[in-house]
């Protein structure tokens, strides 16, 4: 339990911080460089078709000088071809050459409706600057960048990126368009299947009086997911009228699906070890919380990265180092997982229950395998698909293991399954969780 607490404390931290960091599509910050070249977002625009007079988005920027000054800001675009943003993004190259690799530097300079004169903090052109995005073979990222090769401070930028469509889209990059449908149609299903748990939970309840402890565990993981859902639905609702969303939702909704998949976790650790089902106590008691600890740790590691993490940069989540260790982590609970159930069902000698530890592994077995077989098949994904394929992936694949456990241990079959009434062993053994 302490270190469930322990991570809870430091992602509520973090989520305190998130909720000042994160930045949806509508950009307001003030940037300063002292070499004169500062990145200030990105995103990823759809393609129109070549005869299309059409562009396939949007850039309304605005900018701001809080000091007096007087000097010309160059605005740069690049994309995520070769010789553009990637030829320049981390390279100790001077910012003179950097600019000949942005997309609107053309005949050795960039257009005069690129550059702004600024004087006593106030921009000569006119505020609020539509820049129209075309491109028309595929989806790219673009990234765009203040420039003036001197050096200027205290930049005040307000930047709002539109794709085409509806008003349902128009404020999601191609990579993340259709999450504000997916998160709605899974709220729907997660309250429909936690509605029907806890239905049995009232059950079993009013026949026998009390709730086993394995019972609670899956009510926790469920309760867990179904807000850590709503959260994400009720940020990205926002973040579709307005393109920032509600940074303080998002990081509440991560902070639940991720306590949600930790307790699962346990859970299927404790139901592999037989606890409850074939033995009031848990064995290897100190292994099973060390593990749960670098599970915890892990978490807490990849979001204070995600925090700290440079906005321009296009490292996916699990090329980081935390990353790595997150999927090592979930690999040994996977293989300590079938070591310890084939043990269990070994020696188990009930046939009901025998049969309950095989179907359990067959089926949870494969399901620790699913995140580094996710992540190696994304980096086969387009940048521009990776992000919403991956969640629909990871959605529909959780949603899977935490209903048919569910169906599985449906509190008022219990008895079936579980050896451990109502007795002081039990409360006295989860007091320790």
């Amino acid at each position: 339990m302490k270190v469930l607490s322990l991570f809870v404390a430091v992602v509520a931290a973090a989520a305190v911080l998130d909720a000042r960091l994160v930045a949806g599509k509508r950009v307001r910050r003030t940037v300063s460089s002292s070499d004169g070249f500062a990145f200030l977002g990105k995103f990823c625009f759809d393609f129109t078709s070549e005869s299309s007079q059409t562009p396939g988005g949007r850039v309304k920027l605005s900018m701001t000088a809080d000091k007096d000054q007087s000097q010309d800001i160059e605005l740069l675009f690049f994309d995520d071809q070769d010789d553009s943003w990637p030829a320049i993004y981390q390279k100790d190259i001077p910012c003179q050459t950097k600019r000949t690799k942005a997309i609107n530097f053309k005949d050795g300079m960039v257009p005069a409706s690129y550059r702004a004169q600024w004087f006593q903090g106030k921009w000569e052109l006119d505020q609020g600057r539509r820049v129209p995005i075309n491109q028309h073979r595929r989806p790219r990222f673009w990234y765009m960048v203040a420039s003036n090769c001197r050096g200027f401070k205290d930049l005040g930028v307000d930047i709002h990126f539109t794709n085409l469509g509806g008003s349902w889209k128009t404020e999601f990059g191609v990579n993340v368009q259709g999450l504000n449908t997916l998160y709605l149609l899974f709220f729907f299903v997660y309250a429909f299947v936690s509605s029907f748990h806890l239905y049995g939970v009232k059950q079993f309840w009013d026949k026998e009086g009390y709730l086993h402890p394995i019972v609670k565990l899956l009510t926790i993981v469920m309760v867990l997911q179904t807000v850590g859902v709503f959260c994400h639905l009720v940020n990205l609702a926002v973040y579709t009228e307005d393109g920032e969303g509600v940074g303080l939702f998002s990081a509440g909704g991560d902070l639940c699906v991720n306590l949600a998949r930790v307790v699962f976790v346990l859970l299927l650790i404790l139901l592999a070890n037989g606890w409850c089902i074939s033995t009031e106590e848990i064995p290897n008691r100190k292994l099973i919380f060390g593990g749960l600890g670098a599970f915890v740790g892990c978490y807490a590691l990849l979001w204070l990265w995600s925090l700290g993490r440079d906005p321009a940069s296009t490292l996916y989540v699990y090329d980081s180092v935390p990353g790595f260790f997150m999927i090592l982590i979930d690999l040994a609970a996977g293989v300590w997982f079938h070591f310890t159930i084939f043990k269990t069902w070994n020696d188990e000698q009930d046939e009901e229950k025998s049969n309950f530890y095989r179907t359990l592994w067959m089926t949870y077995g494969a399901w620790f395998l699913t995140l580094p077989v996710i992540v190696t098949i994304s980096h086969f994904l387009h940048p521009w698909v990776r992000e919403k394929t991956v969640t629909t992936v990871s959605m529909i694949i959780t949603t899977c293991a935490y209903s048919t456990l569910c169906y599985f241990l449906y509190p008022t079959r219990a008895t079936n399954y579980f050896k451990i009434s109502k007795i002081a062993g039990v409360s006295e053994d989860y007091a320790g969780l």
